[in-house]
């Protein structure tokens, strides 16, 4: 019989911050640049892509200071995986 293994709220949240710490640490330079390019061009949204899916706990953040936010997926068949978007309103 397979264990599982029970985590408590703390050690749950903690893994999704670092999961979302990790995420920014590879993205945010990349984030922020689409950010900045598309509000100096009077747009008041964005789409970003990543091959990887945005950590809720990064959505949260995001929605915290202001941002309107949500994640689509969509299937790559160049990459054939699967591609994750960021959509961004402000």
């Amino acid at each position: 019989m397979n264990s599982v293994e029970i985590m408590s709220a703390k050690e749950a949240r903690e893994l999704l911050n670092n999961n979302g710490i990790e995420f920014l640490k590879k993205y945010s330079k990349t984030i922020n640049g689409a950010i900045k390019r598309s509000a100096s061009s009077g747009h008041r949204s964005m789409k970003i892509c990543f091959f990887e899916n945005t950590p809720n706990s990064v959505l949260n953040n995001l929605k915290e200071i202001g941002y309107e936010c949500y994640i689509t997926t969509q299937y790559n068949e160049r990459h054939k995986q699967d591609i994750y978007a960021l959509h961004m309103d402000w």
